[in-house]
């Protein structure tokens, strides 16, 4: 028999003083496996884990010492996070470098989409485009390089349908 625990939690819970704690205390005849499975816009925990200053460190080494780490992250070349709080709902995406969009399909998406405010960096055939809409007001930049990842959020009073905002994005990737 494989015991399992899953250890979830808000950002800044808890949840990695917890498992350190736990693994300070680990029985010696006892074999545990760590998995770090981050699916949020920044990778804390398996950078954390994966950084050789930090595993070097003493304090961080005796804990970690007895554990088996592994880092499992999706191998989608995108992420998405959502956040409430004060009135708001705010859905963002995370593409990687690689990711370029269509600049007409992707300024229709932003034109069209629900929101209070549209903000983001995207990769785009000739390089960068700078979004920032709030409410009906538009503006615009490009720049001819391409930024180090695409990044866009929507932020609203009101609770959209974040799935079939996701599905119309992906659909103005070029690649």
């Amino acid at each position: 028999m494989t015991r399992v625990n899953l250890i979830t939690g808000f950002l800044g819970s808890g949840k990695t003083t917890l498992l350190c704690h736990l693994l300070a205390a680990k029985p010696a005849n006892e074999q545990w496996a760590v998995l770090v499975n981050e699916f949020g816009e920044i990778g804390v925990d398996g950078a954390l884990l994966a950084d050789p200053r930090v595993v070097a460190n003493e304090n961080f080494r005796d804990q970690l010492a007895a554990a088996e780490i592994i880092i499992g992250n999706k191998q989608d070349r995108w992420r998405r996070a959502l956040n409430q709080g004060q009135g708001y709902s705010a859905c963002g995406w995370l593409f990687d470098a690689a990711t370029q969009f269509d600049q007409q399909a992707l300024l229709e998406w932003v034109r069209h989409a629900p929101g209070d405010r549209i903000k983001g960096v995207m990769h785009i055939e000739t390089g960068s485009l700078m979004i920032n809409r709030q409410g009906d007001d538009l503006q615009i930049e490009t720049r001819s390089q391409p930024p180090a990842d695409s990044r866009i959020e929507i932020i609203d009073s009101q609770q959209a349908d974040w799935n079939s905002l996701q599905s119309a994005l992906l659909k103005c990737r070029l690649r």
